[in-house]
Formats: C-alpha cells, structure tokens, sequence
C-alpha cells in the first residue's frame, strides 16, 4: 500500500496507529522528509503545492513517540521527537548550540549556527526565526543598507 493512503487512513483513524504498518509509515514518511526526498511543501508553476497528507504525518509522528530523557552533560532534554546526527556525513557544519531535530532536512553545506531547528508542518514564516527555507538551501538574508539621515 502507498504511503499517502496508508497516511491518509490514519489520519481518519488514530486507532490504525497501534498496528505496525501504520505507524511504520508515518516514520518512513518522517524518514524521507529528513533525507529531502519529500517535502511538506513543493515548488509549482506560480507558487507552492501543500502536501497536505505529509503534513498530517508529521503530526501524527509527535503522537507515535514517545517521551524519552536525553542525558547531554551538562544538558538535559526530555522530549519526542530524536535530534539530528550525522552533521560530517551530511556534508552540514554544525557550530556549538545549534541544534536541529530529526525530520528537518538540512542542505549539504550549511553553515547551522547557534540556533534550533525544529521539524515543521507549515510553511508560516515567523519573524523572530531565521526562515528555515532559507536556511535550508544555503541561502544568507542580505543586510539591509542603513538609510542616511540628512542633516
């Protein structure tokens, strides 16, 4: 079975959840969103196409983990969702304190400062983060000129 329709009918049926099949596909889902094979959202003549059903399964992603404590001296995390490992195989350069979850796709060659980068079901931009999108392909917001004061 595909795994839109295996998402979709868990979307309708949380119960399907407790059966492995179910469940295996949302964290195959999860798996292709973190490698960048699939995307929530996705470039389209004139704009962007939704993947709605990819959404759906990072929501119900947050619902099949479950809550685990993460021992990092002098830190410690107690949380669903894994953080992302791997930064030198993935060709990512990741400076201390930045951390970035399990699910979110990071480019090769990105430069991840101090920062957290979260898994996300929607494309809303919020003004106090650094656009993942962005961030994502490597691209740097440019400074913007400082304007004159005439005096």
């Amino acid at each position: 079975m595909e795994l839109q329709q295996l998402i979709a009918e868990a979307w309708a049926n949380r119960d399907l959840l407790k059966e492995a099949k179910h469940a295996d596909a949302v964290r195959a889902v999860i798996e292709e969103v973190d490698k960048g094979r699939l995307r929530v959202a996705s470039p389209v003549a004139g704009g962007w196409q939704v993947n709605e059903w990819v959404k759906q399964a990072i929501l119900l992603y947050f619902g099949i983990q479950p809550m685990q404590t993460w021992d990092v001296s002098p830190f410690e995390f107690y949380d669903k969702m894994l953080l992302k490992k791997n930064y030198k195989d993935l060709g990512v350069r990741a400076v201390p304190h930045a951390v970035a979850r399990y699910g979110a796709y990071l480019a090769r060659n990105v430069v991840l400062m101090p920062s957290y980068v979260n898994i996300r079901k929607d494309g809303v931009k919020r003004p106090e983060r650094i656009s993942f999108k962005r961030m994502a392909i490597g691209i740097q917001k440019r400074p913007q000129k400082k304007k004159r004061l005439k005096g």
